[in-house]
């Protein structure tokens, strides 16, 4: 990152020895470590604010990606609701159900077949009859 070689470290330890002095010089590598620690803190605290602010915004479109499509989805069931209800009025106005010839023929299906289900009844009791 800052490109510095293992002689120009060399050079500055030994010219930061000759000003500090070998008795204050554990006292300055104290101190530049606690601020190396506190620069290193906010720049993880602005790193983890920038991807928070990343991820809303993505949040944010990904929202309004699913909204449009909603109201697309929305559309499209409501032209197709309107196509069907026209189609089903089309097919009601064309066509007559013709419901009066269908309850016609059950009226007469029920009167044939009252007699059978009075001589099922009939051959039930003679049964029971003989039996007992």
């Amino acid at each position: 990152m800052f490109d510095i070689g293992f002689y120009e470290v060399l050079v500055f330890a030994v010219v930061t020895l000759i000003f500090v002095g070998p008795k204050e010089l554990p006292v300055l590598m104290r101190t530049v470590g606690r601020y190396v620690g506190i620069l290193r803190r906010q720049a993880d605290e602005f790193r983890s604010h920038f991807d928070a602010a990343m991820q809303e915004a993505e949040i944010d479109k990904m929202q309004t990606e699913l909204e449009s499509v909603s109201k697309e989805m929305d559309r499209s069931l409501d032209d197709a609701s309107s196509a069907l209800d026209e189609s089903v009025s089309e097919v009601a106005q064309s066509e007559p159900l013709g419901f009066e010839a269908d309850s016609e023929k059950t009226s007469e299906a029920d009167a044939h077949q009252e007699p059978n289900q009075d001589a099922d009844a009939n051959s039930e009791r003679d049964s029971g009859k003989g039996a007992g």
